[in-house]
């Protein structure tokens, strides 16, 4: 909905969800590194899978959900917000 094109949205989508993991490799602050580690989509989404050796993920299991369901309403909500602001 936010973008028009499927190229454009589909370069948009993966370039999130790669491009965050790769800055936390380059920051050089370990608390950076470890926030990012913790609230990118792709941990928390692979945390949602994981059955043992919980201590050793960034992110647990239950905040994986919340933090993929929170990126989800937000990108939901920009996504309607602009297709109401062109269409409407």
């Amino acid at each position: 909905m936010l973008l028009r094109d499927s190229a454009a949205a589909i370069t948009t989508g993966l370039g999130i969800l790669y491009v965050v993991p790769l800055m936390s490799d380059l920051l050089g602050s370990p608390t950076w590194k470890d926030r990012l580690e913790r609230w990118a989509p792709i941990p928390a989404g692979l945390a949602i899978r994981a059955t043992k050796d919980l201590a050793r993920l960034p992110i647990g299991p239950w905040p994986g959900r919340g933090v993929l369901a929170a990126y989800a309403l937000g990108v939901l909500l920009v996504g309607g917000a602009i297709f109401a602001r062109r269409d409407a």
